[in-house]
């Protein structure tokens, strides 16, 4: 019969000998690890840097190629709307006309001067009467006036200082050669404002 080997069997655990912890370039292992992460993240951190900065110049060249065109379209676009609200539209004359009342300075002391602003359409020919107790105000403010490009017509004028205390019409009448427009508000005059 054969004899049989027998092998010397070492236990599995043995006690952390340091010395033993050794790679063979002579670092410790858990400080080959640490080392071997730091580069790594390095490298990465290089690499993401790097795509970033070539898609940045890439960006910027793309972005800036046709800066002569785009300043070209805005001044064009700005010039436009400049034209758009600097020049209003030219109304025909069979188009009626409109009329209200933007703003009256009331109510008002007698002796002191009185504001009225309409709006309209533009260069139509406006006139305005005030009257105090059935007597029609003449001052030079009540002019008859053609309204502006877009259609204001503003009247300033002095109240007589014999006006009666009260409640007294003021009316404007805008016309073209065709057509024409009638609006109204009412003046108080009040010696307690």
């Amino acid at each position: 019969m054969r004899k049989r080997k027998t092998y010397r069997v070492e236990p599995i655990f043995e006690e952390y000998n340091p010395e033993l912890d050794v790679h063979f370039d002579g670092r410790p292992l858990k400080r080959r690890n640490i080392v071997k992460k730091a580069k790594n993240i390095s490298i990465s951190a290089f690499i993401l840097i790097t795509i970033a900065m070539v898609g940045g110049f890439f960006y910027t060249w793309y972005t800036g190629r046709d800066v002569s065109v785009i300043e070209t379209d805005i001044t064009t676009k700005t010039a436009a709307a400049t034209d758009l609200f600097s020049t209003p539209p030219q109304q025909r004359d069979d188009v009626s006309v409109g009329v209200s009342v933007q703003s009256l300075s009331s109510p008002v002391k007698p002796g002191s001067t009185a504001t009225m602003s309409i709006k309209t359409n533009t260069k139509v020919k406006c006139s305005i009467e005030a009257v105090y107790d059935k007597v029609k105000a003449e001052d030079l403010g009540l002019l008859p006036k053609q309204a502006d490009e877009y259609g204001t017509v503003t009247w300033t004028w002095l109240v007589p200082s014999k006006t009666p205390i009260g409640k007294w019409p003021i009316t404007v009448t805008c016309a073209n050669s065709v057509k024409s427009g009638v609006a109204g508000d009412t003046l108080v005059v009040s010696n307690s404002i």
